[in-house]
């Protein structure tokens, strides 16, 4: 798909788990393509607002959660 439509299924601020569901792909005629899951547990900094999607364009950002104490 060079040029498509995202459908967000999360907000902003939501948590997610590793492999959730984040959202999915259409093309122009709305026929399905791709979801779009989580590559790791955190929470979402970023998530696409505008449907219009191009090859390399930004979809999420998710912001992980270090375990760890500094």
């Amino acid at each position: 798909m060079a040029r498509a439509c995202f459908h967000a299924s999360v907000d902003r601020d939501a948590h997610v788990a590793k492999g959730a569901k984040v959202g999915f792909v259409t093309d122009y005629l709305n026929r399905p393509g791709p979801e779009i899951l989580a590559p790791e547990a955190g929470i979402v900094m970023f998530i696409r607002a505008v449907p219009s999607l191009k090859k390399g364009d930004t979809i999420v950002n998710i912001g992980v959660v270090s375990t760890q104490a500094r």
